[in-house]
């Protein structure tokens, strides 16, 4: 699996090509993209993702304590009654048929209504009440994830399968959700604080959810979609820590965890002044001219 810098996309946006010497030995588009949150400002919206809501948002903002980088994109919504969609769109992803998409989330301390947080694909996104796609979440019931489509805002055709641990008010999940053709997959599973992955190395071999959906094809936008009601807004209160997307067959790529800081090492003794330390210069060897690579924008 590859793994992601801490501080975000994988690749440069546009076109990677590769040459042996003059001679062009590919060129790809890039498929895969990851954000922990640590390349935004605080305080504000993430400055390239677009908020499809079909109703009023208290919070949208990057906020401190994310579990990975300190960063993290926290979402409160004004309180109601009515059940309500919000379509969070990154903006730097192409449309796209098959992907797969890698979520840490968390709950706020008072968020314990039965609201759904997950991915949405495939979507179709003209205005807040024009939009269409497929949806693949964890419940704040503590034990489903769940399959659903989005038709304007609501969310209907269900298919709910319990991931076997809890998901309550304040705790932190892994989800995984993959859409390939008219195929759909999903598992979640429960961050573990203690370890130095937080419990990815934890995930679940078997897909816990898994079945085909026809009713919509195509290629679509790529998101988070939030399902909320609540009597006050903490009660809505939700944190997406990372965001791996991986599309035309690619899997979603792995956030970077920074390790408990080792001793740094004693250094030798300094050279003597006027003098040169040792290099092997047979140990490692680059050929400068056989290979280049360039990104282009």
């Amino acid at each position: 699996m590859t793994v992601i810098a801490g501080n975000l996309r994988l690749g440069a946006q546009g076109t990677r090509r590769a040459y042996l010497g003059s001679t062009l030995v590919f060129a790809a588009e890039q498929t895969r993209w990851g954000t922990d949150f640590s390349e935004y400002s605080m305080g504000v919206a993430p400055s390239d993702w677009t908020s499809v809501a079909t109703r009023s948002l208290e919070t949208w903002e990057i906020a401190s304590g994310g579990l990975i980088s300190g960063n993290c994109m926290r979402i409160r919504e004004i309180t109601t009654s009515t059940p309500r969609t919000a379509i969070f769109l990154w903006d730097v992803l192409p449309e796209a048929e098959d992907s797969e998409v890698l979520l840490l989330v968390s709950r706020g301390a008072s968020n314990n209504r039965n609201n759904l947080l997950g991915t949405g694909q495939r979507l179709t996104v003209t205005s807040v009440t024009n939009n269409s796609g497929l949806f693949l979440a964890a419940r704040n019931n503590a034990t489903d994830i769940t399959r659903r489509r989005i038709d304007n805002g609501s969310l209907s055709d269900p298919d709910n399968m319990a991931h076997g641990g809890s998901y309550n008010a304040g705790d932190a999940f892994w989800m995984r959700c993959r859409w390939d053709g008219t195929k759909y997959h999903m598992k979640g599973w429960m961050v573990d604080a203690s370890a130095p992955d937080l419990g990815l190395s934890n995930e679940p071999a078997s897909w816990q959810l898994a079945g085909t959906f026809a009713t919509i094809t195509g290629a679509g936008k790529t998101g988070v979609v939030y399902f909320a009601h609540d009597s006050t807004a903490a009660q809505s209160e939700t944190f997406v820590h990372y965001f791996g997307v991986g599309i035309n067959g690619d899997s979603a790529p792995l956030p970077v965890f920074v390790p408990d800081r080792a001793p740094a090492p004693i250094p030798g003794p300094a050279p003597e002044p006027g003098t040169f330390e040792t290099f092997d210069s047979t140990a490692t060897s680059f050929d400068s001219t056989a290979h280049t690579f360039d990104e282009v924008a």
